[in-house]
Protein backbone atom coordinates (compact mmCIF):
# COMPACT_ATOMS: atom_id res chain seq x y z
CA UNK A 1 0.00 0.00 0.00
CA UNK A 2 1.35 3.46 -0.90
CA UNK A 3 0.49 6.92 0.39
CA UNK A 4 0.33 10.47 -1.01
CA UNK A 5 1.85 13.54 0.59
CA UNK A 6 -1.33 13.96 2.67
CA UNK A 7 -1.09 10.34 3.83
CA UNK A 8 -4.27 9.21 2.18
CA UNK A 9 -3.71 5.47 1.65
CA UNK A 10 -3.50 4.28 -1.96
CA UNK A 11 -3.54 0.95 -3.72
CA UNK A 12 -2.31 -0.06 -7.15
CA UNK A 13 -4.54 -0.60 -10.18
CA UNK A 14 -4.36 -4.40 -9.85
CA UNK A 15 -5.71 -4.38 -6.31
CA UNK A 16 -8.42 -1.86 -7.24
CA UNK A 17 -9.46 -4.08 -10.14
CA UNK A 18 -9.67 -7.12 -7.85
CA UNK A 19 -11.77 -5.22 -5.33
CA UNK A 20 -14.13 -3.91 -7.99
CA UNK A 21 -14.28 -7.15 -9.95
CA UNK A 22 -13.24 -5.43 -13.20
CA UNK A 23 -10.15 -5.41 -15.41
CA UNK A 24 -7.11 -3.26 -14.75
CA UNK A 25 -7.81 -1.46 -18.04
CA UNK A 26 -11.32 -0.59 -16.83
CA UNK A 27 -9.83 0.86 -13.62
CA UNK A 28 -7.41 2.98 -15.67
CA UNK A 29 -10.28 4.27 -17.81
CA UNK A 30 -12.28 5.13 -14.68
CA UNK A 31 -9.28 7.02 -13.32
CA UNK A 32 -8.78 8.90 -16.60
CA UNK A 33 -12.47 9.86 -16.72
CA UNK A 34 -12.51 10.88 -13.07
CA UNK A 35 -15.00 8.19 -12.06
CA UNK A 36 -12.60 6.69 -9.54
CA UNK A 37 -10.47 8.81 -7.22
CA UNK A 38 -6.74 8.48 -7.76
CA UNK A 39 -3.72 10.00 -9.46
CA UNK A 40 -0.82 9.21 -11.74
CA UNK A 41 2.38 8.92 -9.70
CA UNK A 42 5.72 10.37 -10.77
CA UNK A 43 6.73 6.93 -12.08
CA UNK A 44 3.77 7.01 -14.50
CA UNK A 45 1.78 4.37 -12.62
CA UNK A 46 -1.79 5.03 -11.53
CA UNK A 47 -2.55 4.95 -7.81
CA UNK A 48 -6.11 4.60 -6.50
CA UNK A 49 -7.24 6.01 -3.19
CA UNK A 50 -7.97 2.97 -1.04
CA UNK A 51 -11.15 4.51 0.34
CA UNK A 52 -12.47 5.03 -3.22
CA UNK A 53 -13.08 1.31 -3.74
CA UNK A 54 -14.62 -1.20 -1.33
CA UNK A 55 -12.29 -3.67 0.28
CA UNK A 56 -13.09 -7.30 0.95
CA UNK A 57 -13.38 -6.35 4.63
CA UNK A 58 -16.10 -3.82 3.67
CA UNK A 59 -18.08 -6.62 2.02
CA UNK A 60 -17.75 -9.01 5.01
CA UNK A 61 -20.48 -7.40 7.19
CA UNK A 62 -23.02 -7.83 4.38
CA UNK A 63 -22.09 -11.49 4.08
CA UNK A 64 -22.29 -11.98 7.84
CA UNK A 65 -25.70 -10.29 7.89
CA UNK A 66 -27.10 -13.15 5.86
CA UNK A 67 -26.34 -12.14 2.29
CA UNK A 68 -26.42 -15.76 1.17
CA UNK A 69 -27.42 -14.62 -2.30
CA UNK A 70 -23.93 -13.29 -2.90
CA UNK A 71 -22.33 -16.49 -1.65
CA UNK A 72 -24.66 -18.55 -3.86
CA UNK A 73 -23.88 -16.34 -6.86
CA UNK A 74 -20.14 -16.75 -6.29
CA UNK A 75 -20.54 -20.53 -6.04
CA UNK A 76 -22.64 -20.56 -9.22
CA UNK A 77 -20.03 -18.52 -11.08
CA UNK A 78 -17.22 -20.75 -9.86
CA UNK A 79 -19.15 -23.79 -11.11
CA UNK A 80 -19.73 -22.09 -14.46
CA UNK A 81 -16.01 -21.34 -14.77
CA UNK A 82 -15.26 -25.00 -14.03
CA UNK A 83 -17.75 -26.14 -16.69
CA UNK A 84 -16.36 -23.67 -19.24
CA UNK A 85 -12.81 -24.87 -18.60
CA UNK A 86 -13.87 -28.48 -19.14
CA UNK A 87 -15.65 -27.53 -22.36
CA UNK A 88 -12.59 -25.61 -23.55
CA UNK A 89 -10.39 -28.63 -22.85
CA UNK A 90 -12.80 -30.88 -24.76
CA UNK A 91 -12.89 -28.50 -27.73
CA UNK A 92 -9.12 -28.15 -27.67
CA UNK A 93 -8.83 -31.93 -27.92
CA UNK A 94 -11.21 -31.96 -30.88
CA UNK A 95 -9.22 -29.22 -32.60
CA UNK A 96 -5.99 -31.14 -32.12
CA UNK A 97 -7.59 -34.29 -33.57
CA UNK A 98 -8.88 -32.33 -36.57
CA UNK A 99 -5.47 -30.76 -37.10
CA UNK A 100 -3.88 -34.22 -37.12
CA UNK A 101 -6.48 -35.42 -39.63
CA UNK A 102 -5.84 -32.41 -41.85
CA UNK A 103 -2.10 -32.97 -41.68
CA UNK A 104 -2.67 -36.60 -42.65
CA UNK A 105 -5.00 -35.63 -45.49
CA UNK A 106 -2.44 -33.16 -46.79
CA UNK A 107 0.25 -35.85 -46.64
CA UNK A 108 -2.04 -38.32 -48.44
CA UNK A 109 -2.73 -35.75 -51.16
CA UNK A 110 1.00 -35.10 -51.64
CA UNK A 111 1.72 -38.83 -51.78
CA UNK A 112 -1.13 -39.33 -54.27
CA UNK A 113 0.24 -36.56 -56.51
CA UNK A 114 3.70 -38.13 -56.52
CA UNK A 115 2.73 -41.82 -56.60
CA UNK A 116 -0.04 -41.69 -59.17
CA UNK A 117 2.26 -40.86 -62.12
CA UNK A 118 4.82 -43.41 -60.93
CA UNK A 119 2.16 -46.11 -60.51
CA UNK A 120 0.76 -45.30 -63.95
CA UNK A 121 4.22 -45.63 -65.50
CA UNK A 122 4.87 -48.88 -63.62
CA UNK A 123 1.53 -50.31 -64.72
CA UNK A 124 2.30 -49.34 -68.32
CA UNK A 125 5.72 -51.06 -68.11
CA UNK A 126 4.24 -54.23 -66.59
CA UNK A 127 1.59 -54.31 -69.31
CA UNK A 128 4.27 -53.88 -72.00
CA UNK A 129 6.42 -56.64 -70.48
CA UNK A 130 3.47 -59.02 -70.34
CA UNK A 131 2.54 -58.34 -73.94
CA UNK A 132 6.14 -58.95 -75.13
CA UNK A 133 6.42 -62.14 -73.12
CA UNK A 134 3.40 -63.69 -74.75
Amino acid sequence: MGATSIDRPTIDVTEAAARLGISTEAVRKRLQRGRTAGFKASNGQWRVYADAVPSLADLAPRRAAGDGGLERRIADLEEEVRRQRLEMARLHGLLEALARQLEGADLDARIDRKLKPAMTTLLHLVTMMKSRGR
